[in-house]
């Protein structure tokens, strides 16, 4: 099978999947070319209590039943990531990080495996992008949170945080007083105003980790996209970019993955002329290029 994804760099994989499926669990019809996956059928799923987005699977299987085995399984392993790094709601049988966030700050906390493994990767992370990437940020975030909720509870009213609140938060966004031990299994922060907040990188690594334990049980063809962030399960026969698409022109690919569509709102609203041509510009490639299936990023 010919495949091939436009990516827009770094985020190619992480915007927003963008797909006409069936409905959940039915098969969408096409049946793989792939000699791998000879006779198999392309299936759909789709939930929206996860992470307070929509999520889409989309892949082959050789049954419906399956592809049904693998979905349950995928489900709740997402489930489980959705309720583990909830900043907002407790929920019984776990230590989130609602809970992490109540009380670590008094005493080293018990955290679960999970929880560990995500924040040992964020301090990697903090360094890696020069401290731009701060889940210790989740005072300073809360308060823009809050913000938005009210304004779109009454947008007559909408206003900025307060220039004071958002100065004092700040100051409680050192990573290095998030101390993890890792041997003991816990989680302790060294200042007491410290509030984490991992929506910088937890769907990502969610999405990571349900996908290695479904490819471990036997998943062998999958897209999935949790509000935004793609996991393929498939291997591409060409990757390109803006500079070089024009090379795929005419190839008609079984299966196109198209992340050359931003959907930024903020450009939408500045300049809407600005946005309808980037999506002209994305049609006419698609319209090139011509595949046989298309997912639209």
């Amino acid at each position: 099978m010919k495949r091939f994804r436009f990516s827009r760099g770094i985020r190619g994989l992480c915007a927003a999947l963008a797909l006409c499926l069936a409905l959940p669990g039915c098969a969408v019809g096409q049946t793989s070319a792939d000699p791998a996956m000879k006779g198999w059928k392309q299936y759909s799923i789709a939930w929206f209590d996860v992470f307070d987005t929509v999520t889409q699977v989309q892949g082959y299987a050789e049954s419906q039943e399956a592809w049904n085995e693998q979905m349950v399984q995928l489900h709740q392993d997402l489930t489980r990531y959705h309720q583990l790094f909830d900043i907002y709601n407790h929920y019984d049988g776990m230590t989130n990080l609602y809970d992490l966030n109540q009380t670590a700050a008094h005493g080293p906390a018990a955290a679960e495996p999970e929880i560990l493994d995500l924040l040992a990767q964020a301090k990697e992370v903090y360094a890696l992008t020069n401290g731009r990437t701060n889940v210790a940020m989740g005072r300073l975030l809360a308060l823009w949170h809050d913000a938005r909720t009210a304004a779109e509870a009454d947008p007559a009213a909408a206003s900025l945080p307060d220039k004071a609140a958002l100065e004092e938060a700040a100051a409680h966004r050192n990573i290095d007083d998030l101390i993890l031990d890792e041997e003991a299994g816990t989680v302790y922060y060294a200042d007491p105003e410290l509030q984490l907040d991992v929506g910088s990188i937890g769907k990502g690594y969610a999405v990571e980790q349900v996908a290695r334990a479904a490819e471990a049980r036997g998943l062998t063809s999958a897209l999935i996209s949790v509000g935004g962030n793609l996991r393929a399960g498939h291997e591409f026969s060409a990757v390109c970019h803006s500079s070089d698409i024009a090379a795929q022109y005419g190839t008609a690919p079984d299966l196109c993955v198209y992340a050359g569509v931003p959907a930024a709102m903020f450009l939408a609203n500045a300049d809407p002329e600005a946005d309808l041509a980037v999506m002209r510009a994305a049609r006419e490639n698609l319209r090139q290029i011509a595949p046989k299936s298309l997912v639209l990023i």
